[in-house]
């Protein structure tokens, strides 16, 4: 074999080597996309007045649920909420699970009416 025979091999077995990488990066970057979770408005029920300015809803969520954020939006008539679950990525059952979150009023909700937002 000559040297420049050897220098060939060489080089395309770094060729190899570098789409192999590149490939397994390309999949990785597409997996943490695919896997890392979504964000979704959630239905809630059970409205609880603990305080003018504090209302606590239910809602049935993942057993993934990574967290839940809560938005709130006033008007003189009516208060919207709207929670958000953000789901952890992962294979999560259909079981649904029972959660509740706690809403802050800027006013108290009064005889304003109450509106889910999702």
């Amino acid at each position: 074999m000559t040297g420049t025979d050897r220098f060939g091999m060489a080089a395309a077995a770094w060729v190899l080597v570098v789409v192999g990488a590149t490939a397994g990066l390309v999949l990785a970057g597409v997996l943490l996309v695919h896997c890392a979770g979504e964000d979704e408005q959630v239905r809630w029920s059970d409205p609880v007045v603990l305080d003018g300015n504090v209302v606590r809803v239910s809602y049935v969520g993942s057993e993934c649920r990574d967290h839940a954020s809560v938005d709130v939006d006033e008007s003189p008539e009516r208060v919207v909420i709207t929670v958000t679950e953000s789901v952890a990525a992962g294979s999560c059952s259909d079981v649904g699970v029972l959660y509740t979150v706690d809403a802050r009023l800027d006013a108290p909700l009064g005889d304003r009416e109450l509106v889910d937002g999702s």
